[in-house]
């Protein structure tokens, strides 16, 4: 969830200190918008072409009505959902059919999660800023996987996500304006770029760069797997939630309330869903739709991918 009761700056803030135990010689670099660092169009299918026309929230199936605020996604595996809602502190499991099957307490922030195939999580908790492992039914950590270092007056991490080909954890350090790594089991941290600004999602593209969605212009940047300057993709501002899927990525856009597909190799986007109050979590559903949560309604929708 985006943080609340500040004004988000439409230019990229630099970061310059960083964790104590990051790797010696990090990079720390500003987004450039040089087009030489994208990569090259590859032809097929699954790009900006073949989008759906666009839809406007009132008209998507509506997979959960949960009231609260909505916020991260993740599959379960078996149909349903995973939901976070930071602002009210609880998890929500939802099956296929959109019911509520468990609902956890975490009075910590949860944000970002990622299921792990013995049937534990790990969640990103915002109030102490760091990374740990629960294992539902209980929310209480059971492993710190992370912990970052709290700045005064910040949020502090929004997300977690899985790099598995990388065997590694994607990290964005919100309160610091950097992306860091860590073993998937936990460990030191890595940074691979910091002047992010407010960074709240990061995600593997289909040419295995790391791209990271920020509260703040530029909205999307692009950073190599193993670190160095970021890249702005395309123009957009105020991103929450950043999705890969086949050649394009998926976002839900804080600015104007749409979800958009955008081509990582023109930074070109299409508008997909329009009128969301609060976009914020994406997630992929087993029958290929994705869904996507309205924090301020407690929606969680389905629709269309390109």
């Amino acid at each position: 969830m985006r943080e609340t009761g500040r004004a988000f700056s439409t230019a990229v803030v630099a970061a310059a200190v960083l964790l104590a135990g990051c790797a010696p010689g990090a990079p720390s670099a500003t987004a450039s918008t040089a087009a030489s660092a994208l990569p090259s169009a590859t032809p097929g299918v699954h790009g900006l072409s073949s989008c759906p026309a666009t839809q406007r929230e009132d008209a998507l199936p509506v997979l959960a009505r949960l009231g609260g605020a909505p916020d991260d996604l993740a599959p379960t595996g078996d149909g349903g959902l995973w939901v976070s809602d930071e602002a009210n502190n609880r998890i929500t499991r939802l099956d296929a059919r959109g019911a509520v099957v468990l609902r956890m307490i975490d009075a910590r922030g949860p944000e970002g999660i990622v299921p792990q195939p013995d049937g534990t999580l790990i969640v990103a908790e915002q109030l102490p800023d760091r990374v740990v492992v629960i294992r539902p039914p209980s929310a209480s950590p059971i492993a710190v996987l992370v912990q970052l270092q709290p700045v005064g007056g910040r949020a502090g991490i929004d997300s977690v996500e899985a790099d598995r080909a990388g065997g590694r954890l994607l990290i964005p350090d919100s309160a610091r304006g950097a992306l860091r790594t860590a073993p998937l089991g936990g460990g030191g941290l890595t940074t691979l770029a910091t002047g992010l600004g407010r960074p709240v999602d990061a995600a593997v593209g289909p040419d295995g760069a790391v791209y990271v969605a920020a509260e703040n212009a530029p909205g999307l940047t692009r950073v190599p797997s193993s670190g160095g300057p970021p890249v702005a993709v395309g123009s957009l501002a105020n991103l929450d939630d950043l999705l890969a899927l086949d050649r394009l990525l998926y976002v839900t856009d804080m600015a104007d309330g749409t979800v958009r597909a955008v081509d990582p190799s023109s930074g070109e986007d299409r508008i997909l869903v329009t009128g969301i109050v609060q976009p914020q979590g994406l997630a992929r559903l087993d029958d290929g739709r994705l869904a996507v949560s309205d924090a301020t309604r407690g929606l969680v929708l389905a629709f269309m991918p390109c």
